[in-house]
């Protein structure tokens, strides 16, 4: 079992999908940008990545780009020489540090160059956000050119709601990790509450599920999980599909395509091709739209 097996478990076609590219980017030195909603796995990605890779030996340092001074980020990447530099939350990362990494970057020594001790000396990075950056970097408000230098593989999480079926394989594999830590027999899911778990948006991610495993195994070790177990907001049944209404006044199609793409970039944090998906139209077709509205 490789890094990407052990860390980012799942058996949906789009995580799949996603870690196939991964393990082959993850074995070269070019720099990584995941993309991802809070509680995707951006993290986890990231030691994936490292480890899977030759430099699994080498230091991997994690910085946090919110309020990034120059001194801890040029710190951060001397020690993560001969290893992986990860910068989480990469468009918070202040302008005089865009500048500072874009040198560093420019500086970056060749793979096979080494110290006196045959240490190797260059640094390979990896970056992750909450949703792409190209609306800042249009905006001036992120350099072009670090991004570009930066986005040479991006990887996109999709959210667990996007991971077909992931969602109540996830369950049962995390109730019965924290039942061989508590040392209880596992809980198991009713149908209904199965249902439940598989209709539920999943707004947290994994790290929502996560932590509702946790207190189902506390709560209810070796019993039977029912809807009335679970939180309020996974109770309510799927909204039944009903057919739209035209209002007797009438309406502006643009303001309701303007306002479906706005719930769209809502619902999947910025991420415009999950956005696109959601939509059924091609990213593109979607960036057209995002132009002609002006929408930000």
């Amino acid at each position: 079992m490789n890094a990407f097996e052990r860390l980012l478990v799942g058996e949906s076609p789009e995580l799949k999908a996603l870690i196939r590219t991964a393990q082959i980017a993850a074995l070269t030195d070019v720099p990584l940008m995941i993309i991802g909603g809070s509680g995707s796995g951006k993290t986890l990605m990231a030691q994936a990545a490292h480890q899977h890779s030759p430099r699994y030996r080498g230091p991997m340092i994690e910085l946090n780009c919110g309020l990034l001074e120059l001194e801890r980020l040029e710190n951060g990447w001397n020690s993560a020489r001969g290893g992986t530099l990860v910068l989480e939350d990469l468009g918070d990362l202040p302008s005089a540090s865009q500048a500072r990494l874009l040198m560093l970057l420019e500086q970056n020594p060749e793979t096979h160059t080494r110290d006196t001790k045959g240490q190797v000396q260059n640094v390979r990075v990896i970056t992750t956000l909450g949703s792409d950056l190209f609306e800042r970097v249009e905006n001036g408000q992120f350099r072009r050119d670090l991004y570009f230098r930066l986005k040479v593989v991006p990887l996109e999480l999709p959210g667990l709601k996007e991971r077909t079926g992931d969602a109540s394989f996830l369950f049962q594999h995390i109730t019965l990790e924290f039942a061989r830590r508590y040392q209880v027999n596992r809980p198991y899911l009713t149908r209904g509450a199965e249902q439940a778990i598989a209709r539920y948006s999943w707004p947290g991610n994994v790290r929502e599920l996560k932590n509702l495993c946790e207190r189902m195994v506390i709560l209810l070790a070796g019993k039977a999980i029912d809807v009335t177990n679970l939180p309020r907001e996974m109770q309510e049944p799927a909204q039944q599909n009903t057919r739209f209404q035209l209002p007797d006044s009438g309406l502006s199609l643009d303001d309701l395509e303007r306002d479906m793409i706005k719930q769209a970039l809502e619902r999947t944090v910025g991420n415009r091709s999950r956005a696109a998906r959601l939509l059924g139209i091609t990213r593109d077709t979607l960036l057209y739209r995002l132009k002609k509205y002006a929408i930000q």
